[in-house]
């Protein structure tokens, strides 16, 4: 309770952000700061008030300064570091960023900043026009994704924004967004208001903002809450007074947002509540990937999936796949699930996998084929057998299942069903080479050296680098060579009296 009580009383330092409420103070309004003549307010905010503006040289330069009358700079190391923050943020180039051009101290203690002017308004504004309905799925998907791309670069700069919410989102054309007021919380968190001071917007600010920590997530977290806003025509909480706006950021799960909107995409609203998750480490890895959970189809998540698997990514290739299973449970996506969990070794969730796949498809002989690949993976031999019986009486050309077959009836003893079925798979692909190296290891069981000898040299001439082969090549020579030699002194020791008397002698 100490913490919340502390968080309380330093809600009182920053805009709670309901709308209409005056937060601050009046002030005698500035006529000119710096070289821009005031034209009009057009609003308060966090931290002071934002003027339009036109250059005092060229007229024609219409511009928004943002006055931050809640970071007075009281010492020349205050007004050194203010200009150093703002070298840093003028730097800062990204089609969705409203740019910084130009920066400096208004009698003598307050800083500003200048932009350029976004006459088309914020999103707050487009969110009132809607009086409480959901803006359009493709609009609402359009303006956060443009927002996730300013994140993700501002994000790549270790910057945090920290305030995030409608009123920072305007609109420099009917359909681009520029993304306002980055890095100006941590400017003013660094200059003007002490250690320890909240800073956020309550109805966007995630749990841990409360106990003054923002982070990459935080943002998440707010793109979430305004996400919630674009696609039900409601905040996630509605609170009277802080506290409760507050307490219920801390302690309550949102209404989820089928409730409020039944049209919605159930993958959205489990992407929105995701990147709301109380504790951050639940939220999605990135805003990207929180962006990409809202937009993506299943046929691009499963794309997704088979390229990561390509390119040997067998975990990303796993966290695809699996999004596409909650976007519609699809047999492929299943089966490239389980090819993914194949090669991570991890061979029951594999099979699991197959399983509801051939449980969405029964007619899925790849299915089949690759449920019997992780039972022999397990030493499951008997149970891998009828998985590959039945792949091939459901598609008899895919050599590789003979294959495999043939490997399994080998490991069970069955050396001449090995041998036949091996033969079928090159029959099918002439030039696997692991086929006439298990057809050699069969023979090679029967003590039929010499054919075994002439499939593992087939196998070696397909791919010389295959060791197995030649190790039991040599093998195979070697024993060949004994038996011979042995049936060599064994006819020679049955053949009779006079014809081995002669041998002596001519051997003497």
């Amino acid at each position: 309770m100490a913490v919340y009580w502390c968080c309380f009383m330093q809600l009182g330092k920053f805009n709670l952000g309901f709308r209409g409420r005056k937060v601050m103070a009046d002030v005698n309004d500035p006529r000119r700061i710096g070289n821009y003549d005031i034209i009009t307010e057009l609003g308060k905010g966090t931290f002071g008030r934002v003027y339009q503006g036109k250059h005092i040289v060229f007229p024609d330069r219409i511009v928004a300064i943002k006055l931050m009358r809640a970071a007075p700079l009281h010492s020349q190391q205050e007004r050194d570091l203010f200009l150093e923050e703002a070298r840093l943020l003028v730097r800062l180039k990204h089609p969705y960023i409203l740019p910084l051009i130009d920066a400096g101290i208004y009698e003598q203690d307050l800083p500003y900043l200048v932009t350029e002017y976004a006459a088309k308004g914020s999103l707050l504004e487009r969110i009132r026009k809607q009086q409480g309905k959901p803006l359009p799925l493709e609009e609402a998907i359009t303006i956060l994704s443009q927002i996730g791309e300013a994140l993700q670069y501002v994000h790549q700069q270790d910057i945090v924004h920290r305030d995030l919410k409608p009123e920072n989102i305007l609109f420099k054309t009917d359909t681009n967004i520029l993304l306002a007021d980055f890095g100006i919380a941590k400017m003013v968190d660094s200059i003007g208001i002490r250690q320890g001071t909240i800073i956020g917007t309550p109805p966007y600010m995630a749990p841990e903002q409360f106990r003054g920590m923002a982070s990459r997530e935080s943002d998440q977290y707010a793109l979430g809450c305004i996400a919630y806003e674009l696609f039900t025509g409601r905040q996630p909480f509605i609170a009277s007074d802080m506290v409760e706006m507050m307490f219920k950021h801390l302690m309550e799960q949102p209404i989820p947002p089928r409730h409020l909107n039944p049209e919605l995409p159930e993958h959205i609203e489990r992407a929105i509540l995701k990147a709301m998750a109380k504790d951050r480490t639940e939220r999605h890895n990135d805003v990207p990937i929180f962006i990409k959970a809202l937009q993506q189809t299943k046929e691009q998540w499963l794309n997704d999936g088979i390229t990561y698997y390509k390119s040997s990514h067998y975990e990303a290739a796993l966290a695809a796949c699996e999004q596409a299973i909650q976007l519609t449970p699809d047999a492929q996506a299943y089966n490239w699930k389980g090819n993914a969990l194949y090669m991570l070794k991890r061979y029951e969730e594999a099979i699991t996998a197959y399983e509801q796949a051939i449980r969405l498809h029964p007619n899925f002989a790849q299915a089949y084929s690759n449920k019997g690949l992780a039972l022999y993976m397990l030493k499951r031999y008997e149970e891998a057998l009828p998985m590959y019986e039945q792949a091939i009486q459901l598609d008899p050309k895919l050599a590789q299942v003979y294959n495999w077959k043939g490997n399994t009836l080998y490991m069970l003893k069955s050396y001449e069903e090995a041998i036949v079925t091996l033969e079928q798979a090159i029959q099918l692909d002439p030039q696997s080479a692991y086929s006439y190296n298990w057809k050699g290891n069969a023979l090679y069981m029967l003590k039929r050296y010499e054919e075994a000898i002439t499939a593992y040299e087939q196998a070696i001439q397909l791919d010389p680098k295959l060791a197995h082969a030649h190790n039991w090549k040599d093998n195979a020579v070697k024993l060949l060579r004994r038996t011979k030699g042995a049936k060599q002194l064994s006819e020679k020791s049955s053949a009779p009296w006079p014809q081995r008397v002669a041998g002596w002698f001519k051997r003497s």
